[in-house]
C-alpha cells in the first residue's frame, strides 16, 4: 500500500465518528458508572474510512483495568462487530471518565497522569509503529444532568515534545479544580495542546450548538516518521 493512500482524518470525518449512534451509546453508558472510572477507545484504519469502537473497560479512579465482572457490565460492554489488525490501524480517540464536576486532566506524576499518558501513547506509536498520529484524549465529567460535558485534548505540536518539556509548561496549574474556561486557557497557553469542551444532550443524542465546530478543530493526518522501517514492519506483519 503506497504512503499516499493513508487516510487524512478531516473535521467532517471526526464529526461522523462522534455522531455515530454506537459512539453516543458508549458515552451514555460510561456516564452511568458513577463509582468507577470507565473508558473506551476508537481504533482507526490507516488506509480506509473504517474504525472500531472498543468495549468499555472499568477500573478504579487511578488506574484503568481490563473489563471486570459486575452486575450489568456484560450487557453494557458492547462494541461494533468490526476487526482491525494492529499493523494497519492506530488509536484515534481515547475516552475516559472523571468524577462528577471534575473535567480537568491530571498532568505529570511519577506513576502517570492524563497528559503524561497522552504523550506516552504518541511516543510509543512513533517508536514501535513509526507512525505519528496524535491521538485525541476525551475526558467525560460524569453527571446526572442530561447535558454531558467532554474535554477534548490533543498535542498540537508537529513534532512530539519530550515529557519534561510538557511538564515544565503545564506545571501544577491544573492541580486544583478550576473552571472549564480556565482549563482551556491553561492548556492552550502552553502552546502544546489543542483543547475544546463539547456537550452532548443525552435526551436527544445531539450535541449542543457550537460543539460540532469544535470537534472539527481536531483533524489530523498520520505521518510516517521512518518510511523504510515502516515499510519493513508492514512487510514482516503481512507474512504472519
Amino acid at each position: 500500500m503506497v504512503l499516499e493512500n493513508i487516510l487524512p482524518i478531516t473535521g467532517e470525518y471526526l464529526v461522523n465518528v462522534f455522531r455515530d449512534p454506537e459512539f453516543i451509546a458508549q458515552v451514555k453508558r460510561v456516564n452511568d458508572f458513577k463509582d468507577f472510572e470507565t473508558a473506551f477507545k476508537v481504533e482507526q484504519a490507516l488506509y480506509d474510512a473504517e474504525y472500531r469502537i472498543s468495549d468499555i473497560t472499568i477500573g478504579d479512579s487511578d488506574e484503568m483495568a481490563n473489563p471486570i465482572e459486575l452486575e450489568g457490565v456484560e450487557d453494557l460492554c458492547k462494541s461494533v462487530n468490526f476487526e482491525l489488525s494492529h499493523e494497519s490501524s492506530y488509536p484515534l480517540i481515547d475516552l475516559h471518565t472523571h468524577p462528577p464536576g471534575y473535567i480537568a486532566p491530571s498532568t505529570f506524576y511519577e506513576d502517570g497522569g492524563d497528559l503524561a499518558s497522552l504523550n506516552w501513547d504518541r511516543e510509543i506509536q512513533i517508536t514501535t509503529d513509526y507512525l505519528d498520529a496524535s491521538p485525541i484524549m476525551v475526558i467525560l465529567g460524569q453527571t446526572n444532568s442530561q447535558d454531558i460535558d467532554m474535554l477534548l485534548v490533543q498535542e498540537s505540536t508537529e513534532r512530539i515534545l519530550p515529557s519534561w518539556d510538557l511538564e515544565e509548561r503545564i506545571g501544577d496549574s491544573l492541580d486544583d479544580i478550576v473552571s472549564n474556561r480556565e482549563i482551556l486557557r491553561i492548556l492552550r497557553e502552553t502552546g502544546a495542546y489543542r483543547a475544546e469542551i463539547i456537550t452532548l444532550n443525552s435526551s436527544n443524542d445531539r450535541y449542543t450548538k457550537g460543539s460540532i465546530k469544535k470537534i472539527k478543530n481536531f483533524s489530523l493526518t498520520p505521518r510516517i516518521v521512518d518510511v523504510r522501517a515502516f515499510a519493513e514492519q508492514k512487510k514482516l506483519c503481512s507474512g504472519l
